[in-house]
């Protein structure tokens, strides 16, 4: 039987605080966010399928909670240089823009059972140069949210996908992650063009999940196209057609295929909301016709 995954990476502003000023203030902001999510999760209730929400946790906290967390670690120099714009008297984006508690409440409160999951808790890049400070600030801030919203955090979809170990061994609430992309040059240049050489093959296959450390590690490399720039040349259709060559190799194998994208590529991209629609007809064909099974990253790891 084949298993499907769908994730969302839930940032805001805080996931390009490197460059927040190249944001679009038109799409960024409370008004735009909250009925993105709101458009999103009626697709959702219409097709009867759950998702896990990975979500920033300064993001869908107060302003309050999140300066009260950061304080708590003056000497965590990774994080404070990361979170110094979203602080800055010059941020463009006021604070109702920034933190969206509502968000949450949104996602737990439609009738479908979705996964409250952890995209870190202020989008820090946890690549080798990050002090452990910064990483103990990223794990309390997390357990800390977790305990106050009452919601139980147990899988990661780590920020860009730059996976960190020192922070998984520390935070022994996460008991999987998702498996960040195969890429196979050190040239980030090459491995964009290889990226978006992909979306034009229909040749995707699904895949199987595996240990480490104690942790599971959740295969996630199909990111539904963002139609966006030259990625939005990439035809609806054949978009569709690798998502359903994929889900014929995972009910023939009893592999996983895990689609994911942020809730906001659904404002910046073409057509976007069109395309997550007619990938979801194809889902709902696969679990009528071929029995599909669909999980959430948590339900994922007990299967």
């Amino acid at each position: 039987m084949g298993k499907l995954i769908i994730s969302y990476d839930c940032e805001g502003v805080w996931g390009m605080l490197d460059k927040i000023d190249s944001l679009d203030k038109q799409i960024f902001n409370r008004h735009s966010l909250i009925k993105i999510y709101t458009e999103l999760l009626s697709l959702h209730e219409e097709f009867k399928l759950k998702a896990t929400f990975a979500f920033v946790g300064a993001f869908i906290s107060s302003k309050e909670e999140f300066i009260s967390t950061l304080k708590k670690f003056p000497n965590a120099s990774s994080a404070n240089k990361w979170c110094e714009p979203i602080l800055s008297p010059k941020c463009k984006f006021p604070d109702e823009d920034i933190y969206l508690p509502i968000l949450l409440e949104l996602v737990t409160h439609t009738n479908i059972d979705h996964e409250i999951s952890s995209h870190g808790f202020s989008h820090l890049i946890m690549d080798k140069n990050v002090d452990n400070d910064s990483l103990q600030f990223e794990i309390s801030g997390i357990r800390n949210l977790a305990r106050e919203k009452d919601i139980n955090v147990s899988t990661m979809i780590f920020p860009r996908n730059v996976i960190n170990h020192i922070f998984l061994n520390s935070a022994d609430f996460i008991s999987g992650y998702r498996a960040g992309p195969i890429l196979p040059f050190k040239s980030k240049l090459l491995n964009r063009a290889y990226s978006l050489f992909k979306e034009f093959l229909p040749i995707c296959r699904s895949e199987q999940s595996y240990s480490q450390n104690k942790k599971t590690i959740i295969p996630g490399s199909f990111f539904i196209n963002w139609r966006h720039g030259a990625r939005g040349l990439v035809p609806i259709w054949l978009t569709v057609l690798r998502l359903r060559i994929a889900l014929k190799h995972a009910s023939k194998n009893n592999g996983v295929v895990h689609i994911w994208l942020h809730p906001h590529n659904l404002a910046t991209g073409k057509d976007q909301m069109r395309l997550l629609r007619k990938l979801f007809l194809v889902v709902e064909d696969f679990k009528k016709n071929h029995k599909l099974k669909i999980l959430t990253q948590a339900e994922f790891l007990s299967n």
